[in-house]
């Protein structure tokens, strides 16, 4: 299968994989995993699932790899391997309407010829490709971290050249803030993916120093909401259209997955 944003180790792009069905080994371990460490849980059911990247077979070579993928590549690769476990992909889901809240339901129902089924199914959802694998990106105005006794910038921040964050950036800021604030992990992220600020190079230094407190300073959230729709233009789109049959509006709702990842990934 073809990544929807390639895998970039040093000079090298890699962007195409072989995938199998994960033995039950590798699902018993994930799930232990995914307990303390989500992305680490991910990155064990990956190496346990593809077998192949661009011919590369070694599964050290893959293992390393793996770490180096793009988030949104390792959802859709998921994705995939998940269709290998599970042909029954139909999501079941409760969707109000944003105009007059009466809840539109997808879901199966009925016996024998009279079942009806609306549900919405995964391997229908639209993936979305690149070659590209950074994301430039200019705020409205600079965030600033400033001396509190002098009141002096001593770091700013307006123009950011970040690549697309890899599984390797997520295991790192997990590492540092948790996942019990998600926004302060969705920034820390983001932090780790910065490779430019405002035409210079940083690095783990900066990224420690002032990289979270920059981020967390963007004065304008407008600004956020944009750098994260880049950062979510490639892979699967999970948003589907939903129709109010009482009002007649017609929204983008986005369905909820958890229920067809919970064998491989979550607890039992």
């Amino acid at each position: 299968m073809k990544l929807p944003i390639p895998i970039k180790d040093s000079d090298k792009r890699y962007s195409e994989i072989t995938i199998i069905r994960p033995k039950v080994g590798v699902i018993a371990e994930t799930q232990k995993l995914v307990q303390s460490d989500r992305y680490n849980a991910i990155c064990n059911f990956l190496a346990g699932s593809i077998i192949e990247i661009d011919g590369i077979t070694d599964k050290t070579i893959i293992k390393s790899l793996i770490r180096k993928m793009p988030f949104k590549s390792a959802e859709v690769a998921i994705i995939k391997i998940m269709l290998l476990l599970n042909s029954e992909d139909g999501i079941e889901g409760y969707y109000p309407c944003p105009r007059c809240d009466n809840a539109v339901i997808s879901e199966k129902k009925g016996d024998g010829d009279s079942v009806i089924d609306t549900r919405d199914f995964i391997s229908g959802l639209q993936i979305t490709y690149t070659d590209e694998t950074e994301i430039n990106f200019q705020l409205s105005e600079p965030s600033q971290v400033v001396n509190a006794s002098t009141g002096e910038a001593v770091s700013t921040m307006q123009s950011i050249k970040m690549v697309h964050p890899t599984l390797e950036h997520c295991m790192r800021a997990f590492q540092k803030v948790g996942g019990v604030d998600e926004m302060k992990l969705q920034l820390a992220i983001y932090v780790e993916a910065t490779i430019e600020v405002d035409g210079r190079a940083v690095d783990n230094s900066w990224r420690n120093m002032y990289g979270m407190l920059l981020f967390w300073n963007i004065p304008n959230i407008q600004d956020l909401m944009k750098l994260k729709k880049l950062i979510e233009e490639f892979g699967i789109d999970k948003r589907v259209t939903k129709h109010c049959p009482v009002c007649g509006n017609e929204w983008r709702a986005v369905i909820n997955t958890s229920n067809f990842f919970v064998f491989a990934v979550m607890p039992a």
